[in-house]
């Protein structure tokens, strides 16, 4: 996981600092767990956060628990497409 994170690192997070309720990392983890779990949208990412917050908050993520689908969407949809590409390719 630490890896995961690591490369997620050159992210940058587009929003105002004073709005952030959910940190970066978190949501992308949660992104790239969701679709490992079988998600094909926004409600399935949400709901594998859900199922398993548990084990989410065990390693320091979701410490104001799972962001709504449409929450994730938008913070994703933020992202500059060419920074998330360059974590998957390098």
């Amino acid at each position: 996981m630490s890896s995961l994170v690591e490369c997620f690192s050159i992210i940058r997070d587009p929003r105002q600092e004073s709005k952030i309720d959910h940190e970066l990392i978190d949501i992308l983890v949660l992104c790239v767990l969701g679709v490992i779990c079988g998600a094909e949208g926004w409600q399935d990412i949400e709901e594998v956060g859900h199922s398993r917050l548990s084990w989410l908050q065990e390693r320091g993520f979701f410490k104001k628990g799972i962001p709504v689908d449409d929450t994730i969407a938008r913070i994703v949809s933020s992202l500059c497409p060419e920074e998330l590409q360059r974590c998957f390719i390098t």
